[in-house]
């Protein structure tokens, strides 16, 4: 798809009829009434944030302990990429903005002016009560609730039976924006993402990653009575948004290789894999457990599943940082970090899996031995 486009024209800054083609899917396959491209994931979910302060004419915004949801400097609070380098990854405490959980607190990046510390409040994951606590005291202030509906960068942590639910009500209840930042999971748990794996639709959703095809892209979108702020002055431009080049290979990804048959033999490698892995873990007994979640899983050094960041923090990340080069030595690549995912392709195969889960089997022997 990327040489078909490339000698007909990678940039023009304007709309082509590909860049269209890959709005329609992405709003027929996600279930969004309007969509604007942006380039990354960060600028998803920033344009994001923007219009949902625009269409409220409110500042403040309620994100999830530990969650990351790019660099831009409103979401820079209690994240993990960088709370190691300055010494707060165990930072889960600030100053109280309503009674219960929620607080906020220094940002986890430097460079973030003191003007916007108070802006973002931190509440834990998988905690409905927490965000009505909010609501209930600084309900008039709150623009946006935004949340991965499927908590990843820290393992991946599933919502709880009615917490997706419970956020979409107290929104529309207090006139805010729900929004899904679906850069990691949005094309990897579902076919439509985590609207249709939980049945939970909220007021926007950010993309990246997947919806590209490996192209650099991003979109966000929605409910067409929020979006149409973009064009009543709230900003939203990027000379290189819905290029040809990227949308023609997001196209070709949504349409021609991630189609709705694909996720079905996905499913059933992902299950192979976290089946496999668990098999290791439960012979040995070492501390840990996989989760297993469409073409996304993983395996957490922790006995039991996770909840929230806090229990993120209860991890043992030693014996992560033991199996990075032990699977790197026999020539498996992983994102490095322990707080990451794998992601099944297309293109593997059950004896790509089956190589993995036995050099994973070894890795646990040897821990025991």
């Amino acid at each position: 798809a990327i040489r078909a486009v490339a000698d007909q024209g990678i940039h023009f800054a304007v709309t082509t009829e590909t860049t269209v083609a890959l709005a329609e899917a992405i709003c027929e396959r996600f279930q969004l009434e309007q969509v604007r491209f942006v380039n990354s994931g960060t600028e998803a979910t920033m344009d994001a944030l923007r219009v949902a302060r625009a269409a409220t004419g409110r500042d403040r915004v309620v994100k999830m302990e530990g969650s990351y949801h790019g660099h831009h400097d409103a979401l820079l609070f209690s994240v993990v990429p960088e709370a190691d380098t300055l010494g707060m990854r165990d930072n889960v405490s600030g100053e109280s903005v309503a009674k219960g959980a929620a607080y906020t607190t220094q940002p986890t990046s430097k460079g973030i002016p003191r003007s916007m510390w108070e802006d973002t409040i931190i509440v834990p994951f998988n905690d409905a009560q927490a965000v009505e606590d909010v609501f209930a005291e600084r309900g008039d202030q709150i623009a946006a609730v935004i949340l991965e509906p499927v908590m990843m960068n820290i393992g991946i942590v599933v919502p709880q039976p009615g917490y997706l639910q419970a956020l979409r009500d107290a929104c529309d209840r207090n006139g805010s924006v729900l929004i899904f930042d679906e850069v990691k999971c949005g094309g990897t748990i579902a076919y439509g993402g985590a609207t249709e794996r939980f049945g939970v639709r909220p007021h926007l959703a950010a993309f990246a990653k997947a919806v590209g095809g490996g192209a650099t892209t991003g979109a966000f979108g929605g409910e067409a009575s929020i979006m149409e702020v973009v064009t009543k002055g709230a900003a939203q431009q990027g000379t290189f948004n819905g290029n040809p080049l990227s949308a023609a290979a997001g196209l070709a990804a949504l349409t021609k290789v991630l189609t709705r048959d694909a996720y079905e033999g996905l499913g059933k490698m992902g299950t192979l894999l976290a089946e496999g892995c668990q098999r290791a873990i439960g012979e040995t007994g070492i501390p840990a457990h996989t989760v297993d979640l469409g073409a996304k899983g993983c395996v957490s050094y922790r006995s039991e599943p996770l909840k929230d960041y806090r229990d993120f923090l209860d991890t043992l990340p030693d014996l992560y940082y033991a199996s990075y080069p032990w699977m790197v030595n026999r020539g498996l690549f992983m994102t490095p970090g322990d707080e990451e995912q794998w992601t099944i392709s297309v293109q593997h195969t059950e004896e790509d899996l089956q190589r993995y889960i036995d050099a994973f089997g070894e890795f646990c022997q040897e821990l025991v031995k």
